[in-house]
């Protein structure tokens, strides 16, 4: 099946449930007035971060070419939607024919069994035209990116092979057969009884070719036995010639039709795979618009991560750009468990909180990213534990502190080495020293998991129970994140 999305063998990792929501990567999306079907196919593939560099970079190079190549993205759209409409008429014509059909599978009705025929063989020519129209259109683009030029190369196998010229005349030959008309061919039976070759002729009879066996005497010789072809003609419209005739054209239906759901298969995931990066380049263009820059970001294997003048995506869209959206950098070394950020209200910490993990997800999609530079691990799962997010699985008269104990509780399984971790103002309904060790309770397990986390609190007191390997970072009033070891 070919994909322009994912390579073959691509893997991909988890998220939390509530991560999108907490990210607030609804409401960005929401930003770009896209129809439902291509937001929520592209909350579906942002909901699936991929694992390898290699993978990500297969689908930052197919944005890339649709990015830099006009009209590609809206001319394969308009293609594929087609192929899926097709698929829709094919179906749905097969279904009304055989709606009468009580066993078509035995069915000696050549009646019926010619019109499928016809059916099939018109539904195949139209997707053999598909496929030469396709490669042609793609073949007018300097296209980089492997996912694209797989698919080119799909196509081409198919238009450019010996044997498209010969199916496309058989086609035509049979979709002119008339669904209610006798319908004669001309067949070579070997001594087995298994047709050896076929052809259309214009009479109202058949005639088959089989070979008998005479004796014949030859001169100063024994006799001998050889073989001559003898020929029967059965008429049409006759249970002999229904009989005939209803398991070839059965048979030559089904070769048709295996062909049809062949290419069918192939390509039936591209028209919406092209509704994921129709998103994605509306979120370029939008960027370009607003003049916020935009940057694939690199990916390693040390567990590093860097960012170089992070601003914070939904504010940008929110604000429709502007200055007063603060950029900031993040850092966390393969040797950092966590970061803590502390800050009084208002002060940007939720917000530098949202901006690395929008950066992270969004890297791991292939997408461009917010930053003047960003070098990233890839995750193998996110998690986020926000204050406010609500529990909506969680008993009936529960208190804060409980129903976030609840919450964790259930998450926290699932947690293991390469996960992130994002916590918002978690335990601050209870005693702020009593919060504080409990919360650090959990990072430090986190921790010793290996997985990465990132915590946003009021409670300066948990410096006291961490164990070492941790950040602090102070939000100022301008919005900026300082690094502090007070």
């Amino acid at each position: 099946m070919a994909s322009i999305l994912n390579r073959t063998g691509a893997r991909s990792g988890d998220i939390q449930n509530k991560v999108l929501y907490n990210l607030s990567v609804d409401k960005i999306v929401g930003f770009l007035n896209l129809d439902e079907k291509r937001t929520a196919k592209f909350l579906e593939v942002v909901s699936r971060p991929l694992l390898s560099a290699d993978d990500i970079i297969f689908r930052q190079d197919a944005i890339s070419d649709f990015y830099n190549c006009d009209g590609l993205l809206s001319g394969l759209a308009g293609y594929f939607g087609k192929l899926s409409q097709l698929k829709k008429e094919y179906e749905f014509s097969k279904k009304e024919k055989m709606k009468y059909t009580v066993d078509p599978a035995v069915s000696d009705d050549v009646s019926l069994n010619t019109g499928l025929l016809q059916l099939d063989s018109f539904a195949l020519k139209r997707l053999l035209i598909f496929v030469k129209t396709v490669y042609g259109f793609l073949c007018g683009f300097d296209l980089k990116s492997e996912a694209l030029l797989n698919l080119k190369q799909s196509l081409g196998i198919i238009s450019d092979s010996r044997e498209y010229r010969t199916i496309m005349n058989v086609c035509s030959e049979f979709e002119n057969i008339g669904s209610h008309s006798a319908v004669n061919f001309l067949l070579n039976v070997n001594t087995c009884g298994e047709i050896t070759a076929s052809r259309l002729i214009s009479q109202d009879s058949v005639k088959i070719t089989e070979n008998t066996v005479k004796k014949k005497k030859r001169f100063f010789s024994k006799e001998t036995e050889e073989e001559y072809p003898s020929s029967e003609y059965v008429r049409a419209n006759t249970t002999s010639y229904r009989k005939t005739f209803s398991k070839p054209f059965s048979e030559l239906c089904e070769l048709i039709s295996g062909y049809i759901a062949q290419i069918l298969r192939m390509y039936a995931d591209i028209s919406s795979e092209l509704q994921f990066y129709e998103v994605a380049a509306a979120y370029c263009r939008v960027l370009d618009t607003l003049g916020c820059g935009k940057k694939f970001p690199v990916f390693n294997e040390n567990g590093r991560t860097e960012i170089k003048g992070l601003r914070d995506l939904f504010l940008l869209l929110k604000n429709k750009g502007g200055c007063d959206v603060v950029p900031n950098d993040f850092e966390m070394t393969p040797q950092t468990n966590g970061t803590v950020i502390f800050g009084d209200n208002n002060s940007g910490k939720t917000v530098y909180l949202r901006s690395v993990g929008v950066c992270s997800l969004f890297a791991q999609s292939g997408l461009p990213v917010t930053a003047d530079y960003a070098a990233l691990p890839c995750y193998r799962s996110f998690f986020s534990m926000f204050s406010d997010s609500g529990n909506s699985n969680s008993v009936k008269g529960m208190g804060r502190f409980e129903k976030e104990v609840s919450e964790l509780s259930e998450i926290i399984g699932d947690i293991s080495e390469n996960s992130l971790i994002l916590f918002n103002e978690f335990f601050q309904s209870t005693d702020y020293n009593e919060g504080a060790e409990a919360l650090a309770v959990i990072l430090n397990h986190i921790s010793g998991l290996r997985g990465k986390w990132i915590c946003v609190t009021h409670m300066r007191e948990i410096k006291n129970y961490l164990n070492d390997g941790t950040d602090y970072l102070m939000a100022s009033e301008n919005f900026r994140m300082i690094k502090t070891d007070d």
